[in-house]
């Protein structure tokens, strides 16, 4: 909206919002998913902002190709047998990011 977009001429296309991690996992990452489907969901319709195109939720993971020129959106699913990977990568990249969060409060005169 600052660079002079119109609000009545956007539209949305909404992918993603998948659960993976298993039902027994100790983490409290479990509806992180279902939460930001909703969120972007509900944001959306506040706005009066049209949804185009959507495939959210489910249990499988999504890779994403976004084409700016033409706003073509291609989605691929990603088979269960490679999710476990991608899920370890994930959580580590959580962890990473929380501990992070934890020095920047702890100790914020060593990020200046």
């Amino acid at each position: 909206m600052k660079l002079g977009a119109q609000r009545s001429t956007i539209k949305a296309k909404v992918f993603g919002g998948a659960s993976l991690l298993s039902s027994d996992s100790k983490d409290n990452f479990l509806c992180v998913g279902e939460v930001n489907s909703r969120f972007i969901l509900d944001f959306l319709k506040t706005d009066g902002i049209p949804i185009m195109a959507a495939d959210l939720g489910g249990d499988t993971a999504r890779v994403i190709h976004f084409m700016p020129d033409d706003f073509t959106v291609y989605v691929r699913k990603i088979r269960k047998s490679s999710q476990k990977q991608v899920l370890q990568q994930e959580r580590s990249l959580w962890k990473t990011s929380i501990e992070i969060q934890k020095v920047k409060t702890v100790e914020p005169e060593l990020w200046l």
